[in-house]
């Protein structure tokens, strides 16, 4: 869900930061395309390239990824310097989306795995409900900057988190 909560800062928060830094509605668009054309020309290949390592370390890298590219919202102030942080964090979602599902269904209990998908597939949903409010209060309230940069902590968040559940699953004496 804090994966996501990032992502749906494109569609409230992003475009007004780029607003207030002179760039038209157009060069959103243009800048929000290049994460379907990175999407569509690097997916197959990133698959591949990750699939010999171990999945908890790829959705922590993923994690801080996304967190790095949003992160990096808050030095950006042209199209060039948009479309790097644009770029960073279309990486993790490539990453984190074509493994999510994975990962939630082989923590299922076979007869349960619709469950989990539901409960994976939901928590999008949770984030596209709370992330405008959060996103758009965080901004209001404190400042781009701080919207931005606590994206970076997301990301470290994120980062221990799957690191530490994939521990506890390889591990579960570990688990308290």
């Amino acid at each position: 869900m804090l994966v996501w909560m990032m992502f749906f800062q494109v569609f409230v928060t992003l475009p007004i930061d780029m607003r207030s830094h002179g760039l038209s509605t157009a060069t959103y668009g243009a800048l929000i395309a290049l994460n379907g054309v990175l999407i569509f020309a690097l997916q197959p290949f990133v698959a591949r390239a990750l699939s010999g390592f171990a999945r908890h370390r790829v959705l922590a890298f993923a994690g801080l990824l996304v967190g790095a590219g949003f992160g990096s919202t808050a030095a950006m102030r042209t199209t060039p310097g948009y479309a790097l942080s644009i770029t960073v964090w279309t990486l993790g979602e490539i990453v984190m989306a074509g493994i999510g599902p994975a990962v939630a269904a082989d923590a299922a209990p076979p007869r349960l795995r619709g469950a989990y998908q539901g409960l994976f597939h939901g928590a999008i949903g949770a984030a596209a409900l709370l992330a405008p409010v959060i996103g758009s209060l965080v901004m209001g309230r404190y400042g781009a900057t701080t919207l931005w940069t606590g994206c970076i902590a997301v990301g470290v968040v994120i980062a221990i988190g799957q690191l530490s559940l994939g521990t506890l699953r390889r591990h579960p004496e570990l688990a308290v």
